[in-house]
């Protein structure tokens, strides 16, 4: 393949580098067959555009994947960004219960927490799965509210004789 001008179709690879990274954590995938990539990416010019993208690869067996998940998460948390909180609950919580989050939406959510501090979205979050503060900066929520939000945890747990997750650290709730 030949060399072209990039800089003038930035914003056109990096929309439709976010519609697929959108549908694979959609899909809660993380490749596209051959046909769903074609299927997904309809337009021969977009294809070829992304033939230049050095984030996604098509492996030998004919499947599109990103380097690596986190280029995936970040691309797909810039596009969900772009949607108000309904349509972000619609698309991260499970059908018939909106107050809980898909766990393989974790990564994802804490990108645009973390990127784009929407208080809204953060209360919301925190308001169906406490746990969550571990993958929130520091300059996002207040030492405060961490030290609320572990108190509430552990007295929950502590309610129910359980022990904390072990992904979760008390040194990341407060710290």
């Amino acid at each position: 393949r030949n060399t072209i001008n990039l800089d003038s179709k930035k914003n056109k690879m990096e929309n439709v580098l976010k519609k697929v990274a959108l549908s694979l954590e959609i899909l809660g995938k993380n490749y596209l067959t051959g046909q769903e990539y074609n299927e997904l990416v309809s337009k021969s010019e977009n294809r070829e555009l992304l033939s230049y993208s050095s984030l996604l690869r098509k492996s030998d067996n004919g499947n599109y994947s990103f380097i690596h998940n986190n280029f995936g998460e970040y691309l797909a948390a810039k596009k969900i960004s772009e949607y108000d909180l309904e349509t972000i609950k619609e698309i991260v919580t499970y059908e018939n219960l909106k107050s809980k989050i898909k766990p393989s939406w974790v990564n994802t959510l804490s990108f645009v927490v973390n990127k784009y501090k929407k208080a809204e979205i953060v209360s919301w979050i925190i308001s169906c799965m406490p746990e969550f503060i571990v993958y929130i900066e520091t300059d996002v929520i207040s030492i405060e509210k961490r030290k609320k939000i572990l108190r509430i945890l552990l007295n929950e747990y502590n309610s129910k004789r359980l022990w904390l997750p072990y992904n979760i650290s008390t040194n990341n709730l407060i710290s």
